[in-house]
């Protein structure tokens, strides 16, 4: 998947085209079948004439609760992600969107939509059932998510190129400590047994920069939930003090990560219609990172990879599945 390629034209007009029809964005009352990952063998991102640089990016937001309204103003501001990483050159981004929810209470607690470059992936985020449900149980299932990127994913970038896509979880709480054996042959339709989210994590961080946005709430106060994922994914963790801002905070870390100063990221994110406090916000949350940035970069010449990270492919324990 990833054609074609984003214009915000095409996007203002489906835009103004449901608010016209009074349609309701983000309406679904159950889970949409393209967004069901139950017998998926691969969600792919590939190279094309189009995009000869495929960089996949996959975002998963936690849609329980009051964390609904994340994905509800990401598509508002959907045209900020992909305009932001033209501007700062980088092209050939192919975006994957998903929800989490909880294995133990939730009809859907996994949904993971296709790698999309075009207005396509506000079609994807149209499909997001915002359950709304969860349990107060101590977490999320933000393992099954890690799972399903680690095992039902393939992407040129990594196998021609050996440079990681990047992945993004958004949410307030901590995971389960067990991706339960239940849980991923009745939602994925995997036959593994019980998975301990550490080695999930691990696993996944072989082929793809995981990020964690963290949002404080009562939640994540209750659970502790930022310390837990700090000792899960140490220097991937995101402190987000406005959600609002997770458009832009993601634009930010990857095209840093691509290489492109953060001057020419901030000036691309004004350009493409953010504010000056979401540029800020951004700005604070991704410098918990370290990032460098070593320059304003051609497309396809910065080296993908963040500092430490491995210079060639590591084999995934889960590639012989792909």
């Amino acid at each position: 998947m990833g054609y074609g390629s984003f214009n915000p034209q095409d996007y203002s007009a489906r835009r103004d085209h449901r608010h016209a029809t009074g349609q309701k964005a983000m309406s679904q009352s159950g889970m949409h079948a393209d967004m069901d990952p139950l017998g998926v063998r691969l969600r792919e991102s590939r190279d094309s004439a189009e995009h000869p640089l495929s960089v996949p990016v996959a975002v998963f937001f936690d849609v329980t609760g009051s964390m609904g309204g994340v994905p509800r103003r990401l598509q508002e501001k959907l045209p900020l992600l992909p305009q932001t990483l033209q501007l700062s050159g980088v092209p050939d981004v192919q975006i994957l969107f998903g929800a989490v929810g909880d294995e133990l209470s939730d009809y859907a607690p996994l949904q993971v939509g296709q790698f999309e470059s075009d207005v396509a992936m506000d079609d994807v985020l149209n499909k997001i059932w915002l359950e709304g449900m969860g349990g107060r149980n101590g977490g999320e299932s933000y393992g099954l998510a890690l799972h399903f990127m680690a095992r039902h994913t393939a992407c040129d970038r990594w196998e021609r190129r050996g440079r990681k896509g990047y992945l993004f979880l958004t949410g307030d709480e901590s995971p389960h400590d067990v991706v339960a054996a239940a849980a991923l042959h009745r939602f994925v339709g995997d036959r593994d047994g019980d998975r301990r989210t550490a080695d999930v994590v691990r696993e996944v961080c072989e082929r793809w920069e995981l990020f964690v946005l963290h949002v404080e709430t009562w939640a994540a106060r209750e659970q502790g939930s930022l310390a837990v994922w700090r000792s899960l994914a140490p220097e991937r963790v995101v402190p987000l003090a406005d959600p609002d801002a997770a458009c832009e905070t993601i634009a930010m870390i990857v095209a840093r990560s691509e290489g492109v100063a953060a001057a020419r990221v901030a000036d691309s994110l004004l350009a493409s219609g953010s504010d000056a406090s979401g540029v800020a916000a951004a700005s604070a949350a991704s410098s918990a990172l370290a990032l460098r940035p070593t320059g304003v970069v051609a497309a396809g010449t910065a080296s993908g990879r963040l500092p430490g990270s491995p210079s060639g492919p590591v084999r995934s324990p889960g590639a012989d599945r792909l």
